[in-house]
């Protein structure tokens, strides 16, 4: 029960809050054929960006969380079609990798600011932090898709938390989970 409220909870929105210009931004270099990376901390909706941006577009998906060597991400880049390089600042840079992604005509890199690479530096989609009170926007999205049983208390205390690590919507949907689930079992609601 637990899993499959967080995977839904987790889950992309339908559409991404307080990153409309931002989706615009990335759309048009798509549209352009024009490569670009987007930067910003975690929980900002980076990567969530990235792939809605793509959407209708073939491309490929490569965690370099999961991958993180030159010889697990190479084989999988494919130079017909856009290529997403998540966490890219995690994986263990060679020239090799550089060369690669430097020679691919369609490619976002998602990096975080502490760890950013020397490439795609002219097209850069900065990413800002959550405020507290566009974390409580999300959370609400949520809360009313979802159908879950939370107030505007729980809410604000789940923002809060999201507020106090940096601007984080992952944080908050996770501190979200917490408040909701013990609610969820004694009530036994349907996921």
């Amino acid at each position: 029960m637990s899993e499959r409220l967080l995977e839904r909870l987790l889950a992309p929105p339908p559409k991404l809050l307080f990153r409309e210009a931002e989706l615009s931004e990335a759309r048009a270099y798509i549209e352009r054929g024009e490569p670009f990376k987007v930067v910003g901390p975690p929980g900002v909706g980076k990567t969530t960006l990235a792939r809605m941006a793509l959407i209708g577009v073939d491309h490929a998906y490569v965690s370099c969380f999961q991958r993180r060597t030159p010889r697990m991400i190479l084989p999988l880049l494919d130079g017909g079609r856009w290529n997403v390089l998540d966490d890219f600042s995690l994986a263990m840079w060679d020239e090799r990798l550089f060369n690669a992604v430097k020679q691919m005509p369609r490619v976002v890199l998602v990096e975080l600011p502490h760890r950013r690479s020397p490439l795609l530096e002219g097209n850069v989609i900065e990413m800002r932090p959550y405020s507290r009170e566009q974390l409580e926007e999300i959370l609400r999205e949520r809360v009313v898709r979802l159908l879950l049983p939370a107030d505007d208390d729980d809410i604000h205390a789940a923002a809060e938390e999201g507020a106090r690590k940096g601007g984080n919507a992952r944080v908050a949907l996770l501190a979200l989970h917490q408040l909701v689930l013990p609610r969820i079992k004694r009530q036994q609601l349907p996921l």
